[in-house]
């Protein structure tokens, strides 16, 4: 094996030269780390993006099994007002065509881990902005869905406005 040992440069132009070829290395070398690293949070907002659009999906079908049960749900509240109202004199079972409202939780799990893994910062400000604005409506509902009296878990989604 031949091993060619350094020269000693002769002047100054000579070792800018070599400093030159330095630092266009460095620029290059920083130049493919941003290509690979823009490539990355491309694929990872892509999956965020993806996770968000499944999990929009679910709950604009809750919202609209909500809308579709909102009479059968008012009617069946009003019956048991009027039951609350004038008990029967006898002992009281539940029909066993009645049923429960279900309980349909909004997600932003999906959101939540967007933003926790600093992925929502890279997409472009009109997206994010109307994310945000969606994901803090669904933020806002759920807590009311399942926290609400008199009829937990779900009597703000069962209740209707007024109740």
């Amino acid at each position: 094996m031949h091993v060619h040992l350094p020269k000693p440069l002769h002047g100054w132009r000579e070792f800018l030269g070599e400093v030159g070829v330095i630092v266009i290395g460095v620029l290059i070398a920083l130049a493919a780390d941003q290509i690979a690293e823009r490539i990355s949070w491309r694929k990872h907002i892509a999956e965020a993006k993806e996770d968000l659009r499944g999990e929009l999906e679910q709950d604009l079908y809750n919202a609209e099994q909500r809308v579709r049960l909102e009479g059968c749900i008012e009617r069946r509240l009003d019956q048991l007002d009027q039951i609350i109202d004038r008990p029967p004199t006898g002992p009281w079972t539940m029909s066993s065509v009645h049923s429960i409202t279900p309980l349909r939780v909004w997600s932003t799990s999906g959101w939540d881990s967007a933003v926790a893994a600093d992925t929502i910062t890279h997409m472009n400000a009109r997206e994010r902005a109307q994310y945000a604005g969606v994901y803090a409506f669904v933020g806002g509902w759920t807590p009311r869905c399942v926290t609400s009296s008199p009829c937990k878990p779900n009597s703000a989604c069962s209740s209707g406005a007024g109740r």
